[in-house]
């Protein structure tokens, strides 16, 4: 039986994957803006979103030429390397989208955000992740209307140990008095799947254009896995309740 869902915020809720694509592109041209255009990195990251940071830095500034540019910025941020100069650019790129209220309201995600008003409505019990700090992901939830539609918030602020380690799912499901193996988690990464299997959890993975590989070579991983585009979200959240009981 299902008694509780269990959001992330990063990516089921608010399209991450968007605005780290953007923030990839703003930096690039920030970096190099002699006909460098937006939608070629952002597209170029779709191909590579799923590598590790290190090698999607490495990778872009290969094929955008940002070598010579990055090395001159490695002064102003004190590294010792051109990838390092390139994050930093990121990284202040992301902090300032972060913190427009426009950019959250434009990448939300409404199948996530009707099936969480929906399982509200329901009285399921309701517990949120997230990476970002706590007063960055009760600024998104307001900004959305939904701070009031959880029983229970965890950020990175609160978790000794990051995914794919289940604390934070374990956290939750404590604070929800709700038995592990009655959490359906509703994902986006394969380091939240794994998190939430190995909480012993249900998990529905949220397929978008930049994850899609990584979850379809996560199949053969996990055979429970539920993969899905997320206009058919809530139809395969209501086959899971089904199957186990509502």
């Amino acid at each position: 039986m299902i008694k509780a869902f269990i959001f992330n915020l990063d990516g089921p809720l608010i399209q991450m994957d968007n605005l780290q694509a953007e923030s990839f592109a703003r930096a690039a041209i920030e970096l190099r803006s002699d006909g460098i255009k937006e939608k070629d990195v952002v597209a170029a990251y779709k191909e590579i979103a799923h590598l590790s940071r290190f090698e999607i830095i490495q990778e872009l500034i290969k094929k955008f030429r940002l070598k010579e540019s990055a090395l001159s910025e490695m002064d102003r941020y004190n590294v010792s390397t051109p990838w390092q100069a390139f994050a930093q650019v990121r990284i202040e790129s992301y902090e300032i989208m972060m913190n427009d209220p426009l950019v959250i309201l434009k990448n939300y995600c409404p199948r996530s955000l009707d099936l969480l008003l929906w399982a509200r409505q329901k009285k399921y019990k309701i517990g949120l992740t997230s990476g970002l700090s706590y007063a960055k992901t009760i600024k998104a939830l307001r900004l959305l209307d939904i701070s009031f539609e959880f029983d229970f918030v965890t950020s990175m602020d609160d978790a000794g140990s990051i995914k794919p380690d289940p604390e934070m799912n374990h956290m939750i499901a404590g604070q929800l008095e709700t038995d592990p193996a009655e959490c359906l988690v509703i994902e986006d990464s394969m380091i939240g799947v794994k998190a939430a299997f190995s909480a012993n959890m249900k998990c529905v993975c949220v397929v978008n254009d930049f994850n899609r590989e990584m979850i379809n070579n996560g199949k053969l991983m996990y055979k429970d896995l539920i993969a899905v585009n997320p206009g058919h979200l809530k139809k395969h959240v209501n086959q899971l309740i089904n199957k186990y009981g509502d």
